[in-house]
């Protein structure tokens, strides 16, 4: 009798535990929902936390590099790295989405544009998949992280580097080329890039000529009409320049290593349209400094603008160049964003010990 009213009440603990695991599952996915609804921040850092410990749970910590699977040996330098950066983060209690010290922390004053669902962008805009080298993840003085900060719903972090296998952001990258590649576009100014608008006509033209005489397009072709992906890639010039080479370049060495060997189509790039370059190569608006310029130094004028304000003007042609019902009433984001670089621009210099 004691026996089996210990076997009870041992059930039953069990099962309200579980219950109360699935209750605290459930209660922490709805905050999470409700959080990026009501227009807080996201902490991608926590996913990029995910991906080094589905890569180190591969290896032990004492696993040598020669005895990794060559496909596979950058993922593991890059987790490690980066577990190593993040763990650095945390020690020095440096805010996970701005990057600074928690002292200095301007993510009060940058928050996620509101309400992004009705953004005029949103009806133009499907994804932004940021592609950033490794190098740059945690960087004070990066400016892409305000691109993750603003529009936590519509962006991905990917990590170059690290495939599809332990990267859930690779694999819908992925997967978004592979199905609707003619959707895709890479803001990256090679010499081949046009202009949003030059692009838009084009596909224009397209979708009338198909209309016209009833073509059926393969999938990789296909307009989906969910609006654009736009593939951002964050690193040094010469970072970047390896990393769209290596992933969006087409044939056999575009995702290599540990991703799934596909023979993807080359992506056509876009750049900044003429109008909008005559004001970056600006060294003073109204009489102070570019706000389009990044901290870090460059001769050429081109190179002197950040990740963030490259991408905020390709958005604001993205609605120019896009005929959407838009309440008058609701700001673009890439007007609500204006002011985000210098104000991570005057925090970080705060931070340094430099004046504002």
């Amino acid at each position: 009798m004691v026996l089996c009213l210990a076997l009870f009440l041992a059930r039953a603990s069990t099962v309200l535990f579980a219950l109360q695991t699935t209750a605290s599952a459930a209660l922490m996915m709805t905050t999470t929902t409700t959080r990026l609804a009501e227009g807080q921040h996201y902490n991608f850092l926590s996913e990029i936390d995910e991906t080094i410990q589905r890569v180190l749970a591969t290896y032990d910590n004492d696993t040598l590099l020669s005895n990794v699977p060559e496909c596979e040996r950058q993922d593991l330098v890059i987790a490690r790295a980066l577990r190593g950066r993040l763990q650095d983060m945390e020690r020095k209690r440096h805010c996970p989405i701005c990057w600074l010290q928690n002292n200095y922390c301007f993510c009060a004053d940058c928050p996620p544009v509101v309400p992004e669902e009705e953004d005029p962008t949103a009806n133009t805009l499907n994804r932004l998949f940021l592609v950033m080298h490794h190098g740059e993840i945690g960087m004070g003085v990066d400016t892409a992280k305000l691109i993750l900060a603003s529009h936590p719903t519509k962006c991905r972090l990917v990590v170059a580097g690290i495939g599809s296998k332990y990267q859930k952001s690779m694999k819908e990258l992925e997967d978004t080329i592979a199905n609707s590649n003619r959707n895709c576009l890479v803001l990256f100014p090679d010499e081949a890039s046009k202009p949003f608008h030059e692009i838009a006509k084009e596909e224009a033209a397209k979708t009338q000529y198909n209309e016209h005489f009833d073509d059926a397009d393969d999938g990789n072709n296909r307009n989906n009409n969910n609006g654009w992906n736009i593939i951002v890639i964050d690193g040094t010039w010469q970072q970047a320049r390896r990393i769209k080479k290596r992933y969006f370049g087409g044939g056999e060495e575009t995702f290599p290593s540990s991703s799934s060997s596909l023979r993807l189509p080359s992506i056509r790039t876009a750049r900044l349209s003429d109008k909008v370059l005559r004001t970056l190569e600006q060294e003073l608006v109204d009489g102070e400094i570019n706000p389009g310029h990044q901290l870090r130094k460059h001769s050429s004028t081109s190179r002197k603008v950040g990740t963030f304000e490259a991408v905020r003007l390709f958005l604001g042609d993205l609605v120019e160049n896009n005929k959407v019902d838009n309440d008058d009433t609701t700001i673009p984001s890439w007007i609500q964003i204006e002011k985000y670089q210098q104000i991570a621009n005057n925090a970080l210099q705060a931070q340094n010990g430099f004046p504002c």
